[in-house]
């Protein structure tokens, strides 16, 4: 087997694995909480504007840090791929939730960097080339939080900006 196909199963394979052990998290409820916490994460993430960003850490923030920065890279992670059409049904929270509707490339890390070049199954400029189409600038590979920071009805306080 070439060794592309055999990388590019065992990354098939890891995320399917990711999938596995991030659903058991995902159905995890904190007392009080209506949804998993990965439904919740889905949720915020598709409320930033287009060219706008939200760090991992002003996720985790907002959700009272029942996930860390590193458990949100982990939701959204775990997102399925969009939705293709086909004769089948599919379940609700599948339809409700995937890489297509949950806009995933507007979560960075809190310097204002992209993390998904450590990702096998995506391609290494992705997120920055989606970014750019939604109008946001980088220089050195970095983007300008103060210009494109979304916290407009967040209430988060500010040590979350570092995280």
């Amino acid at each position: 087997m070439p060794p592309e196909r055999s990388a590019s199963r065992k990354a098939a394979k890891s995320k399917k694995a990711l999938r596995s052990s991030a659903g058991a998290l995902e159905r995890e409820s904190q007392p009080g909480c209506e949804k998993p916490v990965f439904h919740q994460v889905y949720e915020l993430v598709q409320r930033i504007p287009v060219g706008r960003v939200l760090t991992y850490g002003l996720i985790s923030h907002k959700l009272n840090k029942r996930l860390s920065a590193q458990g949100v890279g982990w939701a959204l992670n775990a997102l399925p791929p969009a939705a293709r059409p086909q004769g089948g049904k599919s379940g609700a929270a599948e339809a409700a939730f995937h890489s297509g509707n949950v806009p995933w490339h507007r979560v960075v890390n809190a310097r204002g960097g992209l993390s998904t070049h450590k990702i096998a199954d995506i391609p290494p400029d992705m997120q920055m080339q989606l970014l750019m189409a939604e109008g946001v600038v980088f220089k050195d590979e970095l983007l300008d939080l103060e210009r494109y920071l979304w916290m407009e009805g967040l209430h988060v306080p500010d040590s979350g900006r570092n995280s």
